[in-house]
């Protein structure tokens, strides 16, 4: 028995089916599990990796819901990658009180995206759901440890209102590109905002940054390949902003005077026109 193993790499071969743990096969001392590229369609017996911190389960072939119970997935995992699978539910996932990490990207999560206290622990800090087909994001304000949120590539349309039981104001990176806003309502409240990715939407004509709806903290946002024609922000809304992207809007962007006053601290990306007046 390899009693101080700690990592263990099982990527892309062919196991398929449950993927079973039992104390003859697997040490407890193993950190980091690697099962990912095979084609698993369950994990079982987990338990009892009880330094198990980093699972790879992505690239299988589970289906439909996943059920996280103390027998198969151990409370000491931090890190749980489940994209590129055919998922369509998370259950359980509260016993999972270290967990700072989830990717469940590339499943077939449909409709409303909805956390809770039962399945969702609060110590996510980085939260991956793109590439689904979601349409919202509800509940996500009890995650108070949650930095980072991807829900670009989905199907999100119209205005999108940030609301603090669907949002923590801990977050400081959202990725929101490639899904059908038309416009992104009551951001002020993310008050640790830092990055906002909104390219590839269906924002349109005049954008106005006001303090409401975007927090002052935000550093880099992204409005490219939307249909804009000026961009412009109210005095004291921009004092953090040091990156700003407009490139594959219509024709010549207008960037309003305020937005200008900030350069060159400001870098404003285009591979378009735009202009400045001052």
């Amino acid at each position: 028995m390899l009693i101080n193993l700690e990592t263990l790499w099982l990527g892309s071969n062919e196991f398929e089916g449950e993927f079973i743990i039992n104390e003859e096969n697997f040490p407890t001392s193993i950190k980091t599990l690697d099962l990912s590229g095979n084609m698993l369609t369950d994990f079982l017996g987990g338990w009892k990796l009880t330094n198990l911190e980093t699972l790879w389960l992505q690239d299988n072939e589970f289906v439909g819901d996943v059920m996280v119970d103390e027998e198969n997935f151990p409370v000491s995992i931090k890190k749980l990658y489940l994209y590129n699978n055919r998922l369509t539910g998370f259950f359980g996932g509260k016993i999972l009180k270290n967990l700072e990490q989830l990717n469940l990207n590339d499943n077939e999560f449909v409709g409303d995206f909805i956390v809770n206290k039962e399945n969702f622990p609060t110590s996510i800090k980085w939260l991956i759901l793109d590439n689904n087909k979601l349409t919202s994001f509800v509940g996500g304000g009890i995650l108070t440890s949650l930095e980072k949120l991807w829900i670009d590539n989905n199907e999100i349309s119209g205005a999108l209102v940030i609301r603090a039981e669907n949002f923590s104001t801990s977050i400081k990176e959202i990725w929101l590109f490639g899904n059908k806003l038309t416009s992104f309502e009551g951001g002020g409240i993310l008050i640790n905002l830092e990055t906002l990715l909104l390219q590839d939407n269906e924002l349109n004509g005049d954008l106005m940054i006001i303090a409401e709806n975007f927090p002052p903290s935000v550093k880099d946002m992204n409005l490219s390949d939307n249909k804009l024609t000026s961009v412009e922000a109210e005095p004291g809304a921009v004092i953090n902003l040091s990156e700003l992207y407009v490139t594959g809007n219509w024709g010549t962007v207008t960037i309003g005077d305020e937005l200008c006053s900030h350069r060159p601290d400001l870098s404003i990306s285009s591979s378009a026109s735009y202009t400045c007046n001052v």
